[in-house]
């Protein structure tokens, strides 16, 4: 009998041992999704305040989401990759986060991040 309790006890301090890891694992995950996109969208705002300032007859579009290549949905790659000289990096990363939401096509995600990485 006092060797099944033992047992026993040890179930389920292996047991709470084994949730509680669980449990720190996926608060630090939802900490650290946390933090990333708690800077991401810091940045962001950053970024369209400064585009507001640098660029006012841009506003329209900033403000209503509109995509800086007109009739872009409706595009291929080739043609889309052909308007991407002279867009803003804010331009760029609209662009980019449009894409990866709706189409997420590789060549197109590609092409606007060597432009990211060359705007640097």
């Amino acid at each position: 009998m006092a060797e099944r309790s033992r047992a026993q006890q040890e179930a389920f301090r292996e047991i709470s041992e084994e949730t509680a890891r669980a449990y720190r694992e996926f608060l630090g995950t939802v900490l650290a999704y946390y933090r990333t996109n708690a800077g991401r969208t810091r940045e962001a705002a950053r970024e369209g305040a400064g585009a507001v300032v640098q660029t006012p007859g841009r506003l329209a579009a900033a403000t209503t989401g509109a995509l800086p290549i007109s009739g872009y949905e409706e595009m291929n790659v080739s043609e889309i990759t052909s308007h991407l000289e002279g867009l803003t990096e804010q331009e760029l990363r609209r662009l980019r986060d449009y894409e990866v939401e709706h189409k997420n096509r590789r060549t197109v995600v590609g092409r606007i991040d060597r432009k990211l990485v060359a705007a640097r």
